[in-house]
């Protein structure tokens, strides 16, 4: 394939692209073009690409680029019982999630293998940021602990809390759009590193409005569930278990210097 037939071809896809993403409600972000062929001679790929976008642009009408909107999950504190805390000390670990979720796209599935991310719907804080302090704000409502702290590298307490966000995205496969949450959480004793308690909690929902802000209060309200299931549980576990309990925080050791 000769230079201008390339051109011609590459041309023809990113209108098409172009003027699509244009006019979607929902832009959700493309594949990149298969287009075939080598692009030789005195132009760089670079500057053929800046051209045809500039022609694509015209191609579509002068149609403005769509802009991106940003959402937070909104997880205020839930109507939980307060009860005499324990007395033991806990340090709250950040949660973990996979890189499909630590990048700041909304995701999507279309069906059950493949996985697209939303290119003009993110996320203005990471989930991890914001479920991990909802945590942390519930433990200390519901009084589980005397002390629970964010893990700072120098703190230590009785019990570490670890947890990861297994699933948070948007499913367009199947009956209509939903959404799934699946959150786990473990707490194991800090002085032998032994785990005592795990749990997963999931919750879903179907999205009856077909906008981005929908998916994402609807992604609220699962999250919220699961935040409270998870804190409710590991709080009955430790009031009905006989657990060695120290009573203050330390700091960590230090490291012997050589």
């Amino acid at each position: 394939m000769d230079l201008r037939t390339a051109v011609m071809a590459v041309q023809r896809d990113i209108v098409h692209n172009t003027c699509r993403l244009s006019h979607m409600k929902r832009s959700k972000a493309a594949p990149p073009s298969n287009a075939s062929g080598t692009l030789g001679g005195p132009w760089s790929h670079t500057a053929v690409v800046s051209v045809l976008v500039l022609l694509a642009a015209g191609s579509c009408g002068g149609g403005p680029i769509p802009r991106t909107n940003y959402y937070k999950l909104h997880l205020p504190n839930a109507a939980m019982q307060a009860v005499d805390p324990l007395p033991v000390t806990a340090v709250l670990q950040p949660l973990r999630a996979s890189s499909m979720l630590t990048q700041d796209r909304i995701v999507y599935r279309p069906t059950q293998e493949e996985v697209g991310f939303y290119e003009y719907h993110r996320w203005a804080e990471d989930p991890r940021t914001t479920i991990t302090s909802a945590l942390l704000e519930r433990f200390r409502q519901r009084g589980t602990f005397r002390q629970i702290v964010l893990f700072d590298g120098r703190t230590r307490g009785d019990y570490i809390i670890r947890g990861q966000i297994d699933e948070l995205e948007e499913v367009d496969y199947g009956d209509g759009v939903s959404v799934r949450v699946r959150l786990s959480l473990e707490l194991t004793e800090a002085s032998s590193r032994k785990p005592l308690w795990q749990k997963t909690a999931e919750a879903g929902g179907t999205v009856t409005v077909g906008e981005v802000r929908d998916v994402v209060s609807r992604m609220s309200t699962a999250v919220n569930t699961s935040v409270s299931d998870l804190v409710t549980d590991l709080d009955a576990f430790l009031r009905s278990s006989e657990l060695p309990r120290a009573s203050a925080f330390a700091p960590l050791p230090q490291a012997k210097q050589n």
